[in-house]
């Protein structure tokens, strides 16, 4: 039995940073109505919902249907995680009887297992207080500042000021947003709402990223799992259609980063020595207006190879994320890039979740695309 929880609100509980925060109306109203439809793609069998929509009787049920013993008095005592260290983005708990209740969500946060605990889920279902911290650490967008040179972390009205003597233009960035929040396009001068938003910012967040501003032709994304052994890993490797030919999803299995990156349709075996293990599901080409996300766009994983060449950022983007994310990450991750006017792609962000790109590509292949 897995339990696939849609909260698109999660960015903007990482935001946030705490265990009590109410997300709004729209965002809950998102997560109830289309929860299946968003989840379902990637999970088919599991039972896919919103957060709000569990209840304890709910839950209940559901644990019992994981074939937990009725005469157990204390489910979270009885349970026990097969997995000494558990992966990030879910949890395994298996019963000696051969009962499996996973919990996998759209993405993790306090605010999520907050509720999930008040709705009976057992905490060992769920990820650690630390490894929630290690998540939000990982989001906040200083952390891919290695993949992008010309962007830089500010901290003062004066830096920025600075930079603008350089550059004209700049999009500024709280280091932890989404959905179109915590951006703020700047040309020639800090207005004086710019600066209350910068200090602001700075105050609640450490720093603000600034990002020249460029001439975008095209939004794509590269999209992975961390772990082998993850959920929709597992899942990928499992699934199988006549349309799609005999190999499975691309595979990256790397000891450490190679300088190359595996053609669409490899797969490398296992290693037995313990190397790092990245499942790359593939590409997505989307649409998004003022850094908000739109649609996707049904293009295969050869069209926009092809159309963007995007090998050598892929390989760069591997290495790092095999280097510096691999050691402290298990779970979906995306990569966002941008693709310009003169031809030269640079790293957006890196959603440390699952997307809409994950999303569209499972769809493609069910509806029979060549991937």
């Amino acid at each position: 039995m897995t339990i696939c929880i849609f909260n698109p609100e999660h960015d903007l509980c990482l935001a946030k940073g705490r265990a009590h925060y109410v997300p709004p109306r729209s965002a809950v109203d998102f997560a109830r109505r289309d929860a299946q439809a968003v989840m379902g793609v990637l999970y088919p069998d599991a039972v896919c919902c919103s957060v709000y929509d569990l209840s304890s009787a709910v839950v209940g049920t559901l644990l019992s249907q994981a074939q937990a013993p009725a005469s157990s008095p204390n489910l979270g005592e009885q349970l026990m995680v097969t997995n000494s260290s558990p992966k990030l983005g879910e949890v395994d708990a298996r019963r000696a009887d051969g009962g499996v209740c996973r919990v996998t969500a759209w993405g993790w946060d306090a605010v999520v297992k907050h509720e999930l605990l008040k709705r009976g889920i057992p905490a060992a279902l769920l990820p650690s207080d630390d490894e929630l911290a290690t998540i939000r650490t990982l989001q906040h967008r200083s952390t891919v500042l290695p993949l992008q040179e010309d962007c830089r972390e500010v901290h003062s009205i004066e830096e920025m000021e600075s930079l603008l003597c350089a550059r004209e233009h700049w999009v500024l960035k709280a280091p932890w947003s989404g959905a179109g929040r915590g951006l703020r396009f700047v040309h020639g001068s800090l207005t004086a709402i710019d600066r209350d938003w910068l200090l602001k910012t700075v105050a609640a967040q450490r720093c603000v990223i600034a990002e020249p501003r460029r001439d975008v032709v095209a939004d794509v994304a590269l999209e992975y799992v961390m772990g082998g052994d993850t959920l929709l890993s597992q899942r990928q490797a499992a699934a199988s259609s006549p349309n799609l030919g005999e190999q499975p999803d691309s595979v990256c299995l790397l000891q450490k980063p190679s300088g190359s990156s595996p053609k669409l349709g490899e797969v490398d075996a296992r290693r037995a020595d313990g190397g790092v293990c990245m499942n790359f599901l593939g590409y997505s080409y989307f649409k998004t207006g003022s850094g908000v996300y739109k649609e996707n766009i049904a293009w295969s994983d050869e069209q926009i190879e092809s159309s963007f060449s995007l090998l050598p950022i892929r390989t760069r983007v591997e290495q790092w994320l095999a280097e510096n994310i691999w050691p402290r990450y298990r779970g979906p991750l995306g990569v966002d890039l941008m693709v310009c006017v003169d031809g030269s792609i640079h790293v957006a962000e890196i959603n440390f979740r699952h997307t809409m790109g994950m999303v569209a590509h499972e769809r493609l292949k069910v509806m029979g695309y060549r991937l």
